[in-house]
């Protein structure tokens, strides 16, 4: 993980898919017992935040984005959303 004076950044890229629901639910557990984690940041990798969840991948399964959102609201220590716009 790389911090930068103990806070890690998530540039998110592009919408959001079951693997990135995934991906952020295991970065956050992970940095929420990391204690060189002071914070986390999401922010876009381009000038746009997000574009939602990608709807070209059906909504067969809700059980990422409940993980997901479980991480974000268990998460303890600062959790900002640099949005662009």
């Amino acid at each position: 993980m790389v911090y930068t004076n103990g806070v890690y950044v998530i540039r998110l890229g592009r919408s959001f898919n079951y693997s990135l629901y995934e991906f952020v639910t295991e970065t956050l557990n992970t940095l929420n017992k990391d204690e060189r984690c002071k914070a986390v940041v999401f922010t876009g990798a381009s000038k746009f935040f997000s574009a939602g969840h990608d709807i070209s991948e059906p909504m067969a399964d809700d059980k990422p984005i409940t993980r997901m959102t479980k991480s974000i609201i268990e998460f303890s220590k600062p959790l900002i959303a640099a949005v662009n716009g």
